[in-house]
């Protein structure tokens, strides 16, 4: 039996268009389709060094940490342990505060983007409070320059690390630092930006200094 244009069936038809449709995706879309499994992307050298560091931490206190991550630096923002599974201080256990969080981070600074004694300064360290802890506020340093808004918390009790706070800035290495404006022209931007927006004209000026502001982190 044949059958004209008119009264062929529509299941016939539909069938032809959907293999020619389906040889036509096939056709165009192979040569460059990615493929729906993707490879795990590889850790970046500093990302490895951070996962490595938490991995020695959660070692040596014996328990898991809870760790936050920056997603833009791959750094460690938070960090704190579990009762009974603190950190202890590698090295020096009966030092004063500073003393306690500079060997601290001298074994695990790197897991907040702190490679070495030069690349921070103490600001502030209170304690013992009432609890019996005691935090060292820390500024983060690129080749001397302080970096506003970069700054590290260590929180212990005794010879024991009991959480951190951090925002710092990675992968720095290859910031330029070379002011593009001279410390008189500095002063002088800050005078007309306050006179037009306060109306103040008699305010007195610290003497200009280079900082790296902390965006984000």
């Amino acid at each position: 039996m044949m059958y004209s244009p008119a009264s062929r069936p529509q299941s016939s038809i539909s069938i032809r268009l959907f293999t020619l449709f389906f040889l036509f995706l096939n056709v165009s879309i192979s040569p460059g389709f990615p493929s729906l499994v993707h490879a795990k992307p590889a850790l970046s050298p500093e990302k490895t060094m951070v996962m490595s560091k938490i991995k020695a931490m959660e070692q040596i206190s014996g328990g898991p940490l809870k760790v936050t991550i920056s997603r833009k630096s791959g750094l460690a923002t938070f960090l704190a342990t579990k009762p009974g599974k603190e950190i202890p201080i590698p090295g020096l256990a009966f030092g004063n505060a500073k003393e306690r969080a500079r060997s601290f981070l001298k074994e695990y600074g790197e897991t907040f983007g702190l490679h070495g004694p030069s690349e921070y300064r103490i600001m502030q360290d209170r304690g013992p409070d009432e609890i019996g802890m005691d935090h060292v506020r820390i500024q983060q340093l690129f080749k001397g320059i302080p970096i506003t808004g970069g700054q590290l918390t260590v929180h212990m009790r005794g010879s024991l690390v009991t959480a951190v706070h951090a925002k710092t800035l990675g992968n720095i290495t290859q910031l330029q630092t070379s002011p593009t404006i001279d410390p008189a022209d500095a002063v002088t931007s800050a005078k007309q930006m306050v006179k037009k927006y306060y109306g103040v004209t008699n305010a007195v000026y610290s003497t200009p200094r280079l900082e790296i502001f902390n965006r984000g982190y």
